[in-house]
């Protein structure tokens, strides 16, 4: 992590045991971020006890993660696909990862109204899934997340542990949980 661009949010969260490395010495912060993870780094940070759930069928109580996913569907933020799964190991998408900290700004009661005009400079805007768009504006309104580039959104781009890590502690600091 020296040098890295994402340091210094890393080791606030690592320091208030929100975040982990992928063991004891490494961070990996290029490494994607599984959906799994993000709940768990969400659930965390937001304090929310884990939970038992059967909302998926591809999270057994036994997994390492079902107490965070449970807390985080329970919440109301997450959700899961149409087929019933949750897919934990599967990387989280960008416009995911916006729509699941929109959703924790409203829990902490902090409402977002998004300007859609903020998106009228990335050219890949149309890739931004329907479904997302009203928590991609939110997202990007409160200055959580922000383009790959300047004209760049990156919807379906897999979000690293950097990335991650970055928006969670920008959101934690929108609800005012934590100080600039």
């Amino acid at each position: 992590m020296t040098g890295h661009w994402a340091e210094a949010d890393v080791e606030t969260l690592a320091s208030k045991l929100i975040v982990h490395g992928v063991t004891d010495t490494n961070f990996a912060p290029e490494q994607p971020v599984t959906r799994a993870e993000f709940a768990a780094l969400i659930a965390r940070a937001l304090g929310l006890l884990p939970q038992r759930t059967d909302r998926f069928r591809d999270v057994q109580e036994s997994d390492w993660f079902s107490g965070a996913v449970g807390a985080a569907a329970k919440a109301n933020l997450i959700s899961g696909y149409e087929d019933g799964t949750f897919r934990p190991d599967a990387p989280v998408t960008r416009e995911q990862m916006a729509a699941m900290l929109a959703r924790a700004l409203q829990l902490g009661g902090h409402e977002v109204q998004g300007n859609a005009a903020l998106l009228e400079r990335f050219t890949d805007r149309a890739d931004i899934s329907a479904w997302a768009d009203e928590a991609v504006t939110a997202a990007l309104s409160a200055g959580i997340i922000q383009g790959m580039t300047d004209t760049s959104f990156a919807a379906h781009n897999q979000a690293t542990r950097a990335q991650a890590v970055t928006m969670l502690k920008r959101t934690l600091q929108s609800m005012k949980f934590m100080n600039p």
